[in-house]
């Protein structure tokens, strides 16, 4: 491959200067561009996530002109051309309806993407929005027939900031990808070293939306709750990362930290259980259950009398029952497994507090000059440290009175505990780092994630590297540490704004070439 020369120091200029050289490639071999909609926001994506996860299924709903609804079905995701969403089924004012369902932003999109002058949309039976930005109450089909709209801003259980924290866009299918790319010859035609340069400056771009993220939060939190925020949420598949991060926000690590101070050190954890397995709602009770056996019967008897002490604090705050704690997840990952994993960790860290007790641990076993294999042992170390392998009633069972296994199983494994330390540990020792003016353990903490091993690859991983390299074995040698995979994801989110079945909302074709 040719050497080609790099006119960048950051990763904006990185973005310009590719965007250039696949706008070349497009004049030189007189690629027809296809016509862009205008790029889908994250925001959009979020609220698509919602109505897909069912999070407004069976709850009583009105439409914005007054009419009562309930979501039985949301629908199959569409990811290609027309409506959002197909074959939903819904009742609207008494009677079954089925059809499509499209969903935007602001309630003028409709009109605005043209939807009422496209046929393609006459099979829609419901409009939802976020936002009502007009005042009709109705939209209007090519047909000339009138469609119903839903407004989410004041039926959403939990609000968007804690939908969009929680929530992964990452994590959701993006249906039959297009195999190429339309920059994918211009990645070929790139030599190795360029190609590295601007993943590591995407991955470096990464650590430092995650640290904003989380820095952001501090505006109303603390630091140990946000970190504490971040762990929950890491436990969680798609939907359910929302549960568990509305489950940090209505069990404080502040208040959980007075109530296990005035428990015996060995009962702390048993406490925090029961705090958040009532709160979480997650607890049998004997009207929903069959007779469970003694084992079982005395582990809830022992949570029971430590919520007894406590129910008055946080009774209020308990969350409505739903399936979607167990929704697209293995029973391994069942969740009183992991809060019961993440209730043995509290009760170690609450003397400290988490964020004390977690950096104290990473900075032991940091190594002082971080280079690929140093940085794996200590993975490994502190991955051993923080999953859970203590002999407890989950640790051979997945749900309440349910068969023992064979074999014990850690309640938080050690690739979740890796997980947990490179996506929420590292971005707060670097916000730490830089609160305290320390430049030279925050500049540590960018090597350390610089060289972190690779972790279990996702869909959007293996999308991007189809895309772009289409797993070309001259490119191998790219992806041998985590921070280049995450720089799969940020060139996703930047460049494919988050669309993976074609190249239509690409935003490196437009540019001019230089």
């Amino acid at each position: 491959m040719q050497q080609t020369a790099r006119p960048f120091s950051d990763y904006e200029q990185a973005l310009q200067w590719l965007a250039g050289r696949v706008a070349a490639h497009a004049q030189a071999r007189e690629i027809a561009d296809v016509p862009a909609e205008s790029p889908q926001s994250i925001d959009e994506r979020l609220i698509q996530c919602v109505w897909h996860d069912g999070l407004l299924v069976g709850r009583a709903l009105q439409t914005v002109a007054g009419k009562p609804l309930t979501v039985q079905n949301p629908g199959d995701w569409n990811h290609e051309a027309g409506p959002d969403f197909r074959r939903a089924e819904l009742i609207l004012d008494g009677r079954v309806l089925k059809g499509d369902v499209e969903i935007h932003l602001r309630s003028s999109d409709w009109t605005a993407h043209g939807h009422d002058r496209n046929f393609d949309y006459n099979s829609v039976v419901l409009h939802v929005f976020l936002q009502q930005t007009d005042s009709c109450r109705h939209d209007v089909l090519h047909n000339g027939r009138t469609v119903e709209r839903l407004c989410l801003a004041p039926q959403l259980e939990m609000d968007l900031e804690t939908l969009r924290q929680s929530l992964a866009v990452d994590d959701y299918g993006v249906g039959e990808p297009q195999r190429r790319g339309r920059c994918h010859e211009t990645v070929l035609s790139l030599d190795a070293d360029t190609l590295a340069a601007i993943l590591d400056l995407a991955g470096e771009r990464r650590l430092e939306e995650k640290a904003a993220r989380f820095e952001a939060q501090l505006a109303g939190e603390s630091l140990d709750q946000v970190f504490y925020q971040a762990f929950l949420a890491s436990l969680g598949h798609k939907s359910g990362k929302a549960l568990y991060f509305l489950l940090a926000k209505r069990t404080p690590t502040a208040e959980l930290r007075d109530h296990a101070a005035e428990c015996p050190a060995p009962d702390r954890a048993r406490l925090l259980e029961a705090i958040l397995f009532h709160v979480a709602n997650l607890v049998p009770t004997a009207a929903d259950r069959a007779p469970l056996d003694e084992t079982t019967q005395a582990y809830l008897d022992t949570l029971n009398r430590h919520w007894s002490r406590v129910a008055g604090y946080f009774s209020d705050r308990i969350i409505p029952a739903t399936r979607r704690w167990y929704q697209g997840i293995r029973p391994v990952n069942f969740p009183c497994r992991r809060l019961a994993g993440v209730a043995q960790l509290l009760a170690q860290w609450m003397d400290r507090g988490p964020v004390a007790a977690v950096l104290d641990l990473l900075w032991r076993a940091a190594p002082a000059q971080p280079d690929r294999r140093s940085v794996k042992r200590m993975a490994e170390q502190l991955g051993a440290v923080l999953s859970v392998e203590t002999d407890h009633y989950f640790t051979r069972r997945y749900v309440w009175g349910g068969k023992p296994a064979a074999h014990a199983l850690s309640l938080i494994g050690e690739g979740q505990a890796k997980s947990l330390l490179f996506n929420a540990v590292l971005p707060i020792a670097l916000l730490q780092a830089r609160r305290a003016g320390d430049a030279a353990r925050a500049g540590r903490v960018r090597a350390l994630w610089r060289q972190f091993p690779v972790l279990a690859e996702n869909q959007i991983v293996r999308l991007m590297r189809e895309r772009l390299f289409g797993n070309d074995p001259r490119f191998a040698g790219l992806f041998t540490t985590e921070h280049r995979l995450q720089a799969l994801h940020q060139i996703f989110n930047d460049c494919c704004n988050n669309r993976a079945t074609d190249c239509s909302q690409c935003s490196l074709f437009g540019a001019k070439a230089a």
